[in-house]
Formats: C-alpha cells, sequence, structure tokens
C-alpha cells in the first residue's frame, strides 16, 4: 500500500513539474520578444515544405484574442510569390481547447502578389493536408492588393536598364551624390516610362470588374464596372441605363486626345534631356578628361 501511495505521489509531482515547465514554456514564447521569435520559426517550419517555403514574422498579442503579424511570406521554388503584411486576427484562443480556430475577422493591411505560384513537383502523401482543428472564420478584410506590382517593377527596371551609363559616369565626375544622381538624372529620363506605368495602372483599376464584385459587400463601395450588372436582369434589361453606364466607365480611359497630350508633355519634357548637372561643365582640351 505504501508503494502504491509512493507511486501515486511520485506521478502527482511528475505531472506537476511538466504542467509547471509547459506553462512556462508558454509564457517564454509568447511574452517575450525572443520566445515569439522562436515561435514563428517553429510555426514556419510547420507550415513549410519541401517546395514551399511560409515565413512569419512579427507575432504579438497571441493571449490578448488580438493577434498581430508583422508580415507573411509564401515562397516556392523560384522566390517568394506573395507577401502579406500587417496581419491581424481577432481570435478566442480559449476555442483552441476544442480544436476549434475561431476568427471574428482576418485583416491584412497590403497583400502583394508578384506572380501565381509554381506547381509543387512532390507527390501529396496519403494521410496529409488536413488541419489538426477545425476553422470558423466570419470575415476576411483585404483593404489594398497589390497585383500590379510584379508588372511595375518588370516596367521600370528594363526603361533605367536601357539609360547609358556614359550618362551616369558623367554625373559621377561631376560630383553628384545617389540622390542628386536620382532627382537629376534618372526620374527626368524615366519620365515616360513613369507617366506610361500609370496610365496603365489607372486602367487596370478602373476596369477591375471580377475582384471587386468578389470583395465589395456594399452597394455603395462597388465601383462604376461592377455597377452595370444591376441593371441586368434573368428576365429583364435595361438597354439605357446599360448603355449609358457603359458611356461613363469607358470615358476616362478612351478620351485619347487627354492621353496623347500627357504623353506629348512628359516626352517632350525629357527626350534628349540632359541634367544641368551633367552637362552644365566644359573640359578644356588636354586637362585629362
Amino acid at each position: 500500500m505504501k508503494i502504491l501511495k509512493r507511486i501515486l505521489r511520485l506521478s502527482f509531482y511528475t505531472l506537476l513539474i511538466v504542467l509547471a515547465a509547459a506553462i512556462g514554456a508558454l509564457v517564454v514564447l509568447t511574452k517575450t520578444e525572443r520566445g515569439r521569435e522562436n515561435l514563428a520559426g517553429i510555426i514556419s517550419n510547420m507550415a513549410s515544405s519541401g517546395d514551399s517555403k511560409v515565413t512569419v514574422s512579427g507575432i504579438d498579442g497571441i493571449w490578448s484574442g488580438a493577434l498581430t503579424v508583422d508580415h507573411v511570406v509564401l515562397e516556392d521554388r523560384e522566390g517568394a510569390w506573395l507577401v502579406a503584411r500587417k496581419v491581424a486576427v481577432d481570435w478566442s484562443p480559449l476555442a483552441l481547447l476544442s480544436k476549434n480556430f475561431s476568427a471574428d475577422r482576418i485583416a491584412a493591411e497590403r497583400i502583394e502578389l508578384a506572380r501565381l505560384p509554381v506547381a509543387s513537383t512532390e507527390p501529396a502523401k496519403s494521410g496529409s493536408g488536413g488541419l489538426p482543428v477545425s476553422l470558423d472564420i466570419r470575415a476576411i478584410d483585404l483593404p489594398q492588393i497589390a497585383l500590379g506590382l510584379s508588372f511595375g517593377i518588370f516596367l521600370m527596371t528594363t526603361f533605367f536598364r536601357e539609360v547609358p551609363k556614359d550618362l551616369i559616369d558623367a554625373a559621377r565626375l561631376d560630383g553628384c551624390t545617389d540622390l542628386q544622381l536620382l532627382k537629376n538624372v534618372m526620374i527626368p529620363i524615366g519620365l515616360p516610362a513613369i507617366n506610361a506605368l500609370a496610365v496603365i495602372e489607372f486602367m487596370w483599376t478602373w476596369n477591375s470588374f471580377f475582384f471587386p464584385l468578389v470583395i465589395a459587400t456594399k452597394q455603395e463601395l462597388m465601383p462604376l464596372s461592377v455597377s452595370i450588372i444591376d441593371f441586368m436582369g434573368r428576365f429583364t434589361f435595361n438597354y439605357e441605363l446599360v448603355a449609358t453606364t457603359c458611356v461613363i466607365n469607358h470615358a476616362p480611359t478612351r478620351y485619347r486626345p487627354a492621353m496623347r497630350i500627357t504623353f506629348r508633355r512628359f516626352n517632350s519634357a525629357s527626350s534628349g534631356m540632359l541634367p544641368p548637372v551633367a552637362s552644365s561643365r566644359v573640359y578644356p582640351s588636354g586637362d585629362g578628361h
């Protein structure tokens, strides 16, 4: 009988030690900066696989119910393809005890989509891919999604690679700093590309239909391109209002004279133009330059 009591006592003490260690580990992982960094690394490793990688950084407010994450990066074999910044989750930590992830709202300040992800080459494992908890998400708030970021980077990079290196070297010889080189050389030369990118991005955003149709939940938040469907029914079609809305919707992107004048203005301002700092000095012959 005494041996049984001793075994029960040792088991009880062991259980208390394990419970205290678990609570201490949770406190360290969630309440200290170093612990939150380690927790982010653990989550990133658990969410990553051979062909895909997930990087989570800047976790805070875990037990308060207002979880925040600085950024989440999704990568495949070719690099990062999606970045979510300033992610906020209004959730219930106690719901995890019942194997349920319950969130009232998941929001992201900005989502940058560079391209579509590359398909994984690893075969799917049987019995894997399921989550250990059930998901209950009531609202998703994504105010800004930068879909055209990759095109803008490609366009501007391609343009500035064609800038003559001699022009940059001449500005350097005249004592240009990096800021002066950007302000007096690169930006004036790049005005046509910047103007073209602005017009293209405006046209893409103005003519967007599917994305605002899915995201916008209120009538007053829908753009004009989506509002056209309000005049179309299953058995009725208001031709007058649809035609009027289409004309108004296409007016900003179809007014050619305005675009032509804008392009002519920027092109004439930048074509053949040398920055003053790179063209103002005249070197005498035989001075070594």
